[in-house]
């Protein structure tokens, strides 16, 4: 399956192949995602979360699940992007984890931030072959396999911040929790 989506506006936007946003309490098991595209062209302040699972998940379980595909994003703005998972984190008390998963996900982004504002919150670019961004998750027993492109990551605005973030990795883009029992075999180019 292919899901394209051009979006234009300010906020956030979760886009996944199966579930967009799964908030507290949600559980993603037993899923095998195959041949599954996203193509994303995202215009304005808008901040995606993509994944081919999910786009973005809040305090949920994810166990046993695949994705094999691609995911292709051009952006303006903040992006977090994974193979299977977007952007995990905990909520509260709640937490998140990703165990026995994999992703064989080849990664598309370009990112040009062309007009911000004094209040505009820095450029964050996170991309991982499994998953972009994880704050207090959980990950164990997982892989990834597949090819990260990033052909661009600049800001052009008058208003340039010296605080911008780009974390890339095979496995996850950024994360603040332990990972175990991982890895991964891709390029990043």
């Amino acid at each position: 399956s292919t899901v394209k989506a051009a979006y234009s506006r300010t906020g956030q936007i979760y886009i996944g192949a199966v579930v967009g946003l799964a908030e507290t309490g949600s559980k993603l098991t037993n899923i095998t995602i195959e041949n599954s595209h996203l193509e994303l062209t995202i215009s304005g302040r808008t901040e995606p979360f993509a994944g081919l699972l999910v786009g973005c998940a809040q305090a949920t379980k994810v166990e046993n699940s695949s994705a094999v595909g691609t995911i292709s994003v051009n952006a303006m703005d903040t992006i977090n992007v994974g193979g299977l998972i977007g952007g995990i984190e905990n909520v509260g008390l709640s937490a998140s984890s990703v165990t026995e998963s994999s992703a064989d996900v080849n990664i598309l982004a370009d990112v040009n931030v062309t007009n911000t504002t004094t209040n505009d919150k820095a450029q964050l670019v996170f991309i991982g072959g499994l998953v972009g961004s994880s704050i207090g998750t959980n990950i164990s027993s997982v892989y990834a396999l597949g090819d990260i492109e990033l052909t661009r990551a600049s800001n052009t605005s008058a208003n340039d911040r010296s605080d911008a973030e780009i974390g890339i990795g095979g496995l996850v883009g950024i994360t603040s929790s332990p990972v175990v029992n991982a890895f991964a075999k891709g390029n990043i180019l």
